[in-house]
């Protein structure tokens, strides 16, 4: 290399441009690939984004899955609570005794809700595609 004594800052500031351009030309073409084109990039763009969306969707299928699963287990276990306080009221199971007001409140509040809670997990957490498109 020759002695940089003997030239000018201007001159050494286009040398160092020069040097900064050619390293930018082959950054920009990979070696033995074909230069991209801004369409492809594009593409390449939309198809990650599509991946990204089918990604989101599955997990937002599995968390109302989740969801759905927690809240039809609470019912279960509530039907399960009412059946045993039938089954203690049916047998007089040591001196168990509800009014019959009472009683005929929790059985028709638990079929009540439990019809509502299904409809609503239906409805609302797995809404059919149309409605879904809408919005």
């Amino acid at each position: 290399m020759e002695n940089m004594e003997n030239y000018t800052v201007g001159e050494i500031t286009s040398i160092i441009d020069e040097i900064e351009s050619r390293i930018g030309k082959i950054e920009d073409k990979p070696l033995g690939e074909k230069p991209v084109s801004l369409k492809t990039k594009l593409e390449k763009i939309k198809v990650e984004k599509e991946k990204q969306k089918i990604d989101h969707d599955e997990k937002d299928h599995g968390l109302k899955l989740i969801i759905a699963y927690f809240l039809l287990s609470l019912l279960s276990i509530q039907a399960i609570t009412i059946f045993i306080l039938v089954f203690f009221e049916g047998f007089d199971f040591k001196k168990f005794h509800l009014d019959n007001y009472i009683f005929y409140i929790l059985i028709s509040g638990t079929l009540v809700e439990s019809y509502f809670l299904v409809k609503i997990v239906v409805d609302h957490l797995f809404p059919k595609k149309k409605e879904k498109d809408k919005s």
